[in-house]
């Protein structure tokens, strides 16, 4: 062996060497997602969930069709729905590229020219043709290729999740904003209704001035009720056209035609069945924001994982050919060129800049294990608000509608008792005040039960994964652990990319 070959090992095994102890001395690894939960919802079942809450149509138990097609129309036509798709599409193709890096790259090229000589003389003429190739492969020795892709993975795994986690933002805003409309809906009627009764109430109050029974007092007091109902109703109307408004916003089509088909008679939506709240844990399963945080941990896990195998030397296997042919005047000639071998590449010094990358992505994954535990908190308190909401929401609605009957009953004898003139007119007024008052406080406690009743089901992830489009679905299996953190959920199967473009031409079939 050459004293040159002999050189260039020695050289080779010391910048490995070297490369591994350096190294040896970052050992940064990312935290699991894990964490103690309570076994429990408050004045929950200790018993998991059956069912898979996020392919449940949940807002048809309202039995309101025109909410029914704003809800189906708004899953296809939503931009926030579609940039999320989007998205998808750009993570499926980052997951392309970061593939790509490390697998065998070839290259072919050709060439032909031709040959004349004008000099004095025997004219020379031919011609030269040739073709070259090259190879070059980055071998994953110290495996940043495969955690570069296991972390494009998750990522676009996440992304997926993130199209789930905006369905639910989408339906939470539209259920909550028809809500809100129908409760404007209902309470303008409310007011004209009580317009009506005090107005009625003024005329008998001034017919009883008239008869000397009534005082002018009594009539202003009875025309202050009218002036206070009439002036009830401009403010709930902005808020009706408003709640059309945001609707038309979410679909993306002109509030005229949301106003058109709202105008549909329909009362308030009311609470209906509660849903199955199964334990805290399941929530690490059926939420789309948990799932994505974890997805985006493992993907801050798998970045340590990328940043460290710079740490240590890069084998590279480059190759080239190179075979031309001249033909000049009878003349053949051929000439064949090949090389083949490996490079080595190891980091020395570099003033500790690749160290403190892995310490960079130790910390971003530290900073996204809370994000997660973040999510999970607020998740386990969303579901626990809702209850508690949902159980003294039921007491009080029923105490208000007893509460009308009540005040019902006594305008009907203020007024019995006024028109005997055993009564007073101030009675009368304000048993017609308060029984209006009460009215609208029952509406406003119905809106406010159905708003509690859809944040029990967003909370647990219900119509998380429901899509008008696909017909065909198939539960989720258990759960499995990945090398770089221990997972809650399944792996998810991914759109590829143009689905969005091609679910967005079948979702136009449909319609």
């Amino acid at each position: 062996m050459s004293a040159s070959v002999k050189y260039t090992y020695r050289l080779i095994s010391l910048l490995v060497s070297t490369s591994v102890l350096a190294g040896c001395t970052t050992t940064r690894q990312a935290p699991s997602a894990k964490m103690e939960l309570p076994d429990r919802f408050i004045t929950g079942s200790v018993k998991p969930m059956v069912s898979t809450p996020g392919y449940s149509a949940f807002w048809k138990q309202f039995n309101d069709p025109v909410l029914d097609q704003l809800i189906l129309r708004g899953l296809v036509e939503n931009t926030s729905i579609q940039q999320a798709r989007h998205r998808l599409d750009i993570a499926n193709i980052q997951e392309i590229l970061a593939a790509s890096g490390y697998l065998p790259q070839l290259r072919l090229g050709a060439s032909a020219s031709a040959i004349s000589d004008n000099s004095t003389g025997p004219r020379l003429r031919g011609t030269s043709v040739g073709a070259n190739g090259s190879f070059s492969w980055l071998v994953d020795i110290f495996g940043g290729g495969k955690a570069a892709r296991r972390g494009a993975l998750a990522n676009s795994q996440a992304a997926a999740d993130n199209i789930e986690f905006v369905r639910l933002a989408y339906l939470t805003d539209l259920i909550i904003t028809y809500i809100e409309y129908r409760y404007s809906d209902e309470a303008i009627a409310i007011s004209k209704r009580n317009l009506g009764s005090f107005s009625r109430t003024l005329s008998l109050t001034r017919e009883m001035r008239e008869a000397g029974t009534a005082t002018n007092l009594d009539v202003a007091q009875a025309q202050a009720l009218v002036d206070d109902a009439r002036a009830q109703i401009p403010p709930l109307e902005v808020d009706r056209q408003q709640a059309v408004n945001h609707i038309a916003a979410l679909l993306g089509i002109p509030n005229t035609s949301v106003a058109a088909l709202v105008k549909k008679k329909s009362g308030q939506p009311r609470m209906g069945k509660l849903p199955e709240s199964g334990v805290p844990a399941d929530l690490l399963r059926h939420r789309p924001d948990i799932r994505r945080e974890e997805r985006l941990l493992a993907a801050a896990a798998e970045r340590i994982g990328v940043v460290r195998s710079r740490l240590y030397p890069s084998l590279t296997l480059d190759g080239t050919i190179d075979i031309s042919r001249l033909i000049v005047s009878g003349f053949t000639g051929s000439a064949v060129a090949l090389a083949f071998g490996p490079s080595v590449v190891a980091p020395v010094l570099d003033g500790g800049r690749l160290r403190a990358e892995v310490d960079l992505a130790a910390a971003e994954s530290r900073v996204q294990y809370l994000a997660w535990k973040d999510a999970v908190l607020k998740a386990v308190e969303e579901v626990d608000n809702a209850i508690v909401a949902i159980n003294r929401g039921r007491a009080e609605n029923a105490a208000l509608s007893r509460k009308v009957a009540s005040y019902q009953a006594a305008l009907k004898l203020a007024r019995e008792s006024y028109t005997g003139g055993t009564g007073l007119i101030l009675d009368v007024l304000e048993a017609d005040r308060s029984l209006g008052a009460a009215r609208l406080d029952l509406a406003d406690s119905t809106r406010r039960n159905a708003i509690n009743l859809i944040r029990l089901y967003i909370a647990i992830g219900s119509g998380a994964a429901f899509d008008p489009v696909v017909s065909a679905r198939a539960p989720r299996v258990d759960p499995v652990t990945t090398a770089s953190t221990a997972s809650a959920f399944p792996p998810r199967p991914k759109p590829r990319l143009n689905d969005a473009t091609a679910r967005k031409t079948d979702e136009a079939k449909t319609r």
